[in-house]
């Protein structure tokens, strides 16, 4: 899990984008980030009771990273990057659901991060 959250500290923390006015540029450095984060994540060696959140995560990080590289590219196909926006919303729920199961791991094991 130190390690998890190292690997999102590491390519997201230093992105500078600004989200208030985001650019074809800003969804690029995500699309990148999301990219690295995901190759990170599969050499990471998860735990068999972590291996379904890891997956899940693998997964959801791969989704997001085609949403900004759609969105990214917004000035030649605008359609695409608003079915990518529209399918973010669920991501973003589906994010959260996960983040609760790791919350709940967290505790149920007495862990400290």
């Amino acid at each position: 899990l130190k390690n998890f959250r190292g690997i999102l500290q590491n390519n997201f923390g230093g992105l500078g984008v600004d989200f208030s006015q985001p650019t074809a540029a800003d969804f690029q450095k995500l699309t990148e980030a999301f990219q690295k984060s995901v190759t990170e994540f599969y050499s990471l060696v998860a735990p068999r009771s972590l291996a379904a959140i890891h997956i899940e995560q693998i997964r959801l990080m791969s989704v997001q990273k085609a949403i900004f590289a759609s969105l990214s590219d917004y000035e030649k196909d605008p359609m695409k990057a608003l079915v990518a926006i529209q399918l973010s919303k669920e991501v973003d729920l589906k994010l959260n659901e996960l983040k609760n199961q790791i919350v709940s791991y967290i505790a149920k094991n007495g862990l400290k991060i």
